[in-house]
């Protein structure tokens, strides 16, 4: 894999909390369609990510992409 690499399994999900990634959406949440972040975890409805210590739920229902950075 590249620089980027775009998470998609559980597995991988587990293997990289703590790294950063940027998220994408398809259709903006709060106003935004991208976010960068620590990941903290990934429910079976939503993604948390740290950002400056600032836990943030994004719903996997707007989540288009999810790669490291």
């Amino acid at each position: 894999p590249g620089t980027a690499r775009v998470l998609a399994s559980d597995r991988e999900f587990i293997a990289f909390r703590g790294f950063k990634v940027n998220v994408s959406s398809h259709i903006p949440h709060e106003g935004k369609v991208a976010w960068q972040g620590q990941l903290v975890n990934r429910s079976e409805d939503s993604l948390v990510l740290s950002q400056k210590g600032k836990l943030l739920n994004i719903p996997l229902a707007v989540v288009a992409k999810v790669e490291l950075i």
